[in-house]
């Protein structure tokens, strides 16, 4: 429909009651269909296009006799049955792949689309607008008429969402010559805050590098929280108002139990319990059922700051262009061990290591400055526990017959921004069992051609095929030792500090140079 949505469902009946195809072709009523199907009068060949998309989607069945209808509608119901009863089955061994597939793909809200100019973004923005709203509505307009649809159920509405890689593109912040390139809330700029632990790890595309939002009218941001508890930021650059609400942290337990009761089939027993872009649920509801909420309208030039561990789901009142990135103040340490066990437990996939953080903060040729120590001083007892974890597992693994070692290249993530503007992204291994990042060590399992996490090396791989892995590794004894020491003697450098120097108290795995 160039650029128009159109509801195939709605479409068909719209037809019928307008007296069927044939009296809508000879009493020339296309111009009526196309009304009542919101379809704007602006629209290029309206008329000729829905005629286009009534022979070729829905003429065919049209043609049907009454029983094959019948019978492809009870076929229909009868899928949808079973999808809900497979759905709520309590026992996952009854659902094949095929049917697992299936399942998910028909509650899928976010789909993959494809390329497009942001020129025609606007225009089928432009035209999504005018089907629902002769003027320009307020976002009160807009909140009740999207609740409307979510909850009537009566019509399939898409729309569009692009989110944009500032790296790849530019950011809607001015740079270089601009009077505003060095302002501290420019997002650009905020990534590389002195504050910001997430600065050590240099330009990382979704983290460290801002995103550019693109939205239209009731595109939307279901409900989410960031896995790792980073807080972000989010300036609103040009367009229509952005509806918010949010969950603070504090209130999640209640939200969770609230969620669990309105729409259980979404809530997980996993500790990120709600999958990313899956559930929207009317606030009137969720606070009915317990929860409690809050709620904002952002317009164009205003920032949203979201907290770590909250939840959060927004609402576009028409087309609009924002950008948002992360940041991780020093206190931010507190949570960080914690929210990357949560997403190892529920085996998802973290934007990157925790260790190759920290590390990255450690080897930060920075000057040893206050902010700086301080948050050395945070990492120094999480980097000896990772020392002191990597070199049990290694003995363990040496104990059990592992032989072969290979050092792997150590790329410093501070020698990228160096290079050019294209930033290559430096990607990291996975466990096969966990999906943890393999930063400091793995071991290759030549039998299966898998890579494993050492802790899921020791369970999962027999141990007479030991001896023919290979632990891979980027830090060896020394190096862990020399960068525990190096950080101890900056943090004592600290008023009031005391340190203690730790060393490993069991035999580890003898590693030699390659």
């Amino acid at each position: 429909m160039g650029g128009i949505e159109l509801d195939i469902s709605k479409f068909y009946h719209t037809v019928q009651q307008f007296g069927g195809l044939q009296q809508v072709i000879e009493k020339k009523k296309w111009q009526k269909v196309a009304d009542a199907m919101r379809v704007p009068k602006s629209a290029q060949d309206r008329v000729t296009k829905l005629y286009d998309a009534y022979c070729k989607y829905l003429v065919s069945y049209d043609l049907l006799p009454p029983e094959e209808k019948q019978k492809i509608e009870e076929e229909v119901l009868s899928g949808h049955a079973k999808r809900i009863k497979l759905r709520y089955s309590p026992n996952e061994s009854e659902k094949d792949e095929e049917e697992v597939d299936d399942d998910e793909n028909y509650e899928n809200c976010v789909s993959k689309g494809r390329s497009m100019s942001l020129s025609n973004f606007f225009r089928i923005a432009r035209n999504t607008m005018s089907m629902w709203f002769k003027n320009e509505p307020s976002p009160e307009e807009v909140e009740h008429e999207f609740w409307k649809i979510v909850t009537e159920r009566q019509q399939h509405v898409v729309v569009h969402a692009g989110n944009i890689d500032s790296s790849v593109t530019q950011s809607g912040f001015p740079t270089n010559r601009s009077p505003f390139a060095k302002h501290p809330w420019n997002l650009k700029v905020l990534t590389n805050n002195s504050r910001s632990v997430l600065r050590s790890m240099g330009p990382l595309s979704g983290i460290t590098i801002p995103t550019l939002h693109v939205g239209m009218l009731f595109t939307t941001g279901c409900w989410y929280r960031d896995p790792h508890s980073f807080p972000w930021i989010e300036y609103l650059h040009t367009g229509a108002s952005k509806i918010w609400y949010g969950i603070p942290a504090n209130g999640c337990e209640k939200f969770r139990n609230a969620m669990k009761n309105i729409v259980p089939e979404y809530c997980t027993n996993k500790p990120l319990w709600l999958p990313s872009d899956t559930a929207m649920v009317p606030p009137e509801l969720l606070v009915q059922h317990g929860a409690s909420l809050s709620r904002t309208i952002q317009n164009s030039g205003q920032f949203v700051v979201i907290f770590p561990e909250s939840f959060t789901s927004t609402i576009c009142c028409g087309y609009c262009v924002s950008e948002s990135v992360y940041f991780a103040p020093t206190m931010w340490l507190d949570l960080a061990v914690k929210a990357f066990l949560d997403i190892k437990n529920s085996c998802e996939s973290p934007a990157f290591s925790l260790e190759r953080l920290l590390f990255s903060i450690g080897n930060d040729p920075k000057p040893s400055f206050k902010t700086y120590l301080k948050t050395l001083e945070k990492i120094l007892p999480m980097i000896e526990n990772i020392r002191q974890h990597e070199l049990n597992l290694r003995s363990q693994l040496n104990e059990l017959g592992l032989k072969q070692f290979e050092r792997l290249p150590l790329v410093e993530v501070r020698e990228k921004k160096k290079k050019s503007k294209n930033i290559e992204e430096e990607t990291e291994q996975e466990c096969e069992i966990c999906h943890t990042p393999c930063y400091v060590s793995m071991v290759l399992y030549p039998s299966e051609e898998s890579i494993y996490c050492l802790p899921h090396a020791i369970e999962h791989i027999p141990k007479k095929n030991l001896k023919s892995c290979k632990l891979k590794y980027t830090y060896n004894e020394n190096d862990l030792n020399e960068l525990v020491k190096k950080i101890t003697d900056l943090v004592s450098q600290l008023p009031n500090h005391n340190t203690k120097k730790k060393t490993p108290k069991k035999k580890v795995l003898p590693i030699t140079e390659k």
